[in-house]
């Protein structure tokens, strides 16, 4: 009997011991290979569950485990920069909306106050009546300007902005944007300097005229005592460029910083104004750098201010006149 019970235990022995060391070796692995990455994937779970991204997966060791942290790590790390967009935007679009409603309240409280003026003071002379309207032309004029510049705004903040892009002659856009121009401000006098070639590019002809209107309207109403504006038309390798100077005052140290950012006050747009111009150079980038161009602005020798924009082009489009 003694010797069935040694064989029955020999024989569950084996199968006792395996099971132990196996059991015993799945707990040292789980210990030194899965604890560690496992509490760290729990951690970053729950904290980015509870939108807190400030944080980092670091795993060093080159296994399965520190593939999956790795992977993980670039997940929240995606995340974050997405977060940090999507709140700069937010940002933005505020400080947008408080410049906005900034620049629409003065030409509506111009016009309020002119209509009022007009309907209430019944002896006024012609004289008076005809400035009163042409205040009130004025003001309407720059509400339209602003109304363009918002829409543009609103159109370019989103992602995949489809242009109507055209072969174009850049003169002739030039000269349309120049003609409108001249409707509200004939007192300023505005030259053009053509290249000696036709010079034709893809664009899109409508938003490119807004851009020139607004650097016009920038140097007419922000340019202190600006009274002539110059534009150069040139060709230059793989691009067409248009160059706009003004002999006003020029921009102030701080508005060269942020020219085209659409957030300083009005003060900072050019050296004196009472108006947040900075949003429509902000609109002006926009448009560029959706054709695949870019757009700078500097002081000019002697004073006054300068911007310059281009558009690619390609060598093989160049025309004789």
């Amino acid at each position: 009997a003694m010797s069935v019970v040694l064989t029955v235990l020999s024989i569950l022995c084996f199968p006792l011991c395996y099971g132990g060391g196996a059991a015993l070796c799945a707990a040292l692995f789980y210990r030194r290979k899965l604890k560690g990455p496992i509490a760290l994937l729990d951690m970053a779970s729950r904290k980015i569950a509870e939108k807190d991204l400030d944080f980092a997966i670091h795993w060093d060791r080159r296994d399965e485990m520190g593939a999956l942290c790795a992977s993980f790590e670039e997940m929240r790390r995606a995340l974050w920069e997405n977060n940090r967009v999507m709140w700069r935007q937010m940002e933005e679009r505020k400080r947008l909306n408080a410049a906005f409603a900034h620049d629409l309240r003065t030409p509506l409280a111009s016009i309020l106050g002119a209509s009022s003026v007009l309907l209430e003071q019944k002896n006024l002379s012609l004289e008076e009546r005809d400035e009163l309207a042409q205040d009130i032309q004025k003001e309407a004029h720059w509400l339209s300007r602003v109304t363009e510049n918002i829409l543009s705004v609103t159109k370019f903040s989103g992602s995949g902005v489809a242009l109507k892009k055209e072969e174009e002659v850049l003169e002739e856009i030039v000269s349309s944007a120049i003609v409108k121009f001249r409707r509200h401000h004939p007192e300023v006098a505005v030259t053009v300097e053509r290249p000696e070639n036709i010079l034709l590019a893809p664009m899109d002809a409508t938003l490119i005229e807004q851009v020139l209107t607004n650097l016009f309207e920038n140097a007419a109403i922000h340019g202190k005592n600006a009274t002539a504006i110059r534009v150069t038309i040139s060709q230059e390798p793989g691009r067409a460029a248009v160059t706009v100077e003004d002999n006003g005052a020029g921009f102030s140290p701080e508005a060269l910083e942020h020219i085209f950012d659409g957030l300083q006050p009005a003060s900072v747009t050019h050296s004196d104004n009472r108006r947040n111009m900075g949003i429509g150079l902000n609109v002006c980038r926009s448009i560029i750098r959706a054709h695949g161009g870019d757009i700078a602005a500097e002081n000019r020798q002697g004073g006054g201010a300068v911007i310059r924009f281009w558009l690619p082009r390609e060598e093989e489009e160049e025309h004789g006149e």
